[in-house]
C-alpha cells in the first residue's frame, strides 16, 4: 500500500549509453526515476499546447482580453466622448507609469472624457485617456488598453 503523497510512475530501466543521450537532451536525471502524477499531467499540457500553436488553430480567448473587433463599435458621441471596447487596465492619478494607481477598469466597453499625453507605452505612441473606473474612482490609462482604430480619436476632448 502507498503511504499517501503523489501518485507516482516507475519509470523502466534505460542503458548506460540511453541515460547519456537522455541527459544530453534534458530530460530528468536517471537517479530520479519517479515523476509525479502532476508533474506529467503539466508536461501534457504544454505539450498540447505546443501541439496547438503549431497546427495554426487559435485557442479560446480569455474573458478580460477585449476582441479586435470592438474597434468597429468606437465612436465620438456630439459631447466629445469617446464611448469604445478596452481591454482591463489600472487607472492612475496622471498619465504616467510612476503616478499611483488610484482605480481600476475591469468592464470590457467604457466611456473616455478626454485624452492627453504622457509616458510612451507598447501601444507605439504616448496617448492616456480618462475615464471613471469601476470601483469609485476615475484617473488615466494608456491608449495601448482602448480599442480606438487610432490615438487620439478625431472629436475628443483634449485634457
Amino acid at each position: 500500500m502507498h503511504g499517501g503523497g503523489a501518485t507516482v510512475v516507475r519509470r523502466p530501466c534505460r542503458s548506460a549509453a540511453s541515460i547519456r543521450a537522455i541527459d544530453r537532451l534534458g530530460d530528468i536525471h536517471p537517479t530520479h526515476r519517479e515523476i509525479p502524477m502532476k508533474l506529467r499531467t503539466l508536461l501534457a499540457m504544454a505539450v498540447a499546447g505546443v501541439a496547438l500553436a503549431a497546427s495554426g488553430a487559435a485557442p479560446a480567448v480569455a474573458a478580460s482580453a477585449a476582441p479586435r473587433s470592438a474597434a468597429a463599435n468606437c465612436y465620438v458621441d456630439s459631447n466629445g466622448t469617446l464611448h469604445c471596447g478596452n481591454g482591463a487596465s489600472d487607472l492612475r492619478s496622471e498619465p504616467f507609469f510612476w503616478a499611483p494607481v488610484v482605480s481600476r477598469l475591469t468592464t470590457t466597453y467604457s466611456y473616455f472624457s478626454c485624452w492627453t499625453e504622457g509616458d510612451p507605452h507598447s501601444g507605439g505612441n504616448n496617448i492616456w485617456y480618462y475615464t471613471d473606473g469601476d470601483d469609485g474612482g476615475h484617473g488615466f490609462l494608456p491608449a495601448q488598453r482602448v480599442l480606438t482604430p487610432q490615438d487620439p480619436m478625431p472629436g475628443m476632448y483634449h485634457c
